[in-house]
């Protein structure tokens, strides 16, 4: 038989020809993209992976510089430098701080300066974080640090629970000289005084009836709840606490004795026995010294030296006008 010659609509027309070499072509370009965007999505996840390894450990630096900053500025505001340098590193590398951070940084990867006479500095790394993914591209290792300067800030108005005593303190008494600022090293008698009229200047601080164990607690463990002197006015009417006794108190008092505690501050009074009111417009710190409730009223006397109080538990004004207090700071964060 003769050869039937093709045509375009034969069935018979012999397979691999252009066609099929397109979609061979087609395939190996497709197979090189994939290749190439699977690379491309690994070396994503390992950035990421490894970032997000990074981003945590320096959020624990993080912690720990922060806390070495605000403890190292009140431990300055109450000891000095030395002492201020040994509390911010303690604080720094404390393993509360830090988790996946391992091992964690040891004191010395902390550095700690003063800036000014009431800041704190305090790095903590480089720490050499081991990256997982990273290690494809040759980089085993990454450097992470942390940076927080703290400052005492001396415009308080209120304090937080457990601060707090209920003796109220005439401001004449610890700014003899009246230029402002309270008399820090001086020793003063705030009880009895002509001004101080009966049961030891003591204040009823919440405004309620007192019992004489409320007052007692008081006096151990501070004051229970935030006691603020609202900014608008400058001052709070306190009533006085009348009733409670020498003898209910000594105990309580010689639990503090020593010990530096934050008193209320009043410039003016009121009335007298239970219908006393005080006007306390501020704060001071003090240690007391030395006490006697009972016997005459010129044997009685509750003897504080004035000193600085610290403590992140006092509450900063936001209204630039309110005066500075030379007996009290609250550290705060600037960096």
């Amino acid at each position: 038989m003769k050869g039937r010659k093709a045509t375009s609509g034969d069935s018979t027309v012999p397979r691999g020809g252009f066609g099929t070499s397109v979609w061979r072509d087609e395939r190996g370009v497709i197979a090189v993209i994939a290749t190439l965007m699977l690379t491309a999505l690994v070396g994503m996840a390992a950035l990421v992976v490894d970032l997000g390894r990074l981003y945590v450990v320096r959020g624990e630096l993080q912690n720990g510089a922060d806390a070495g900053a605000m403890a190292g500025v009140v431990e300055l505001a109450l000891s000095g430098p030395t002492d201020a340098e040994a509390m911010a590193v303690a604080y720094a590398i404390r393993p509360a701080n830090f988790h996946l951070t391992q091992p964690p940084p040891g004191p010395g990867a902390v550095a700690v300066s003063f800036p000014g006479t009431d800041q704190v500095r305090v790095r903590v790394g480089p720490t050499a974080v081991p990256t997982i993914f990273a290690r494809i591209w040759g980089i085993s290792t990454a450097d992470v640090a942390a940076v927080a300067v703290a400052r005492l800030e001396r415009r308080i108005i209120g304090s937080g629970p457990g601060n707090l005593l209920p003796f109220g303190v005439d401001r004449n008494v610890v700014d003899s000289d009246g230029d402002g600022n309270y008399d820090l090293g001086d020793s003063v008698n705030i009880y009895p005084r002509s001004n101080t009229r009966g049961n030891f200047g003591l204040l009823d601080i919440d405004g309620g009836s007192n019992s004489n164990a409320d007052t007692v607690s008081w006096v151990e463990h501070g004051y229970g709840d935030v006691f603020i002197i609202p900014e608008s006015a400058g001052f709070m009417q306190v009533s006085g606490t009348p009733g409670i006794s020498g003898n209910a108190l000594s105990g309580a008092i010689s639990s503090r004795l020593g010990h530096r505690v934050l008193l209320p501050v009043f410039d003016q009074m009121t009335g007298k026995g239970a219908t006393t009111s005080y006007r306390v417009m501020d704060f001071v710190g003090g240690i007391i010294q030395g006490f006697r409730l009972i016997g005459s009223q010129s044997e009685r006397h509750i003897t504080v030296r004035i000193v600085e109080f610290s403590s992140p538990d006092l509450i900063v004004s936001e209204d630039e006008n309110t005066p500075v207090n030379n007996s009290l700071s609250a550290p705060v964060l600037i960096q």
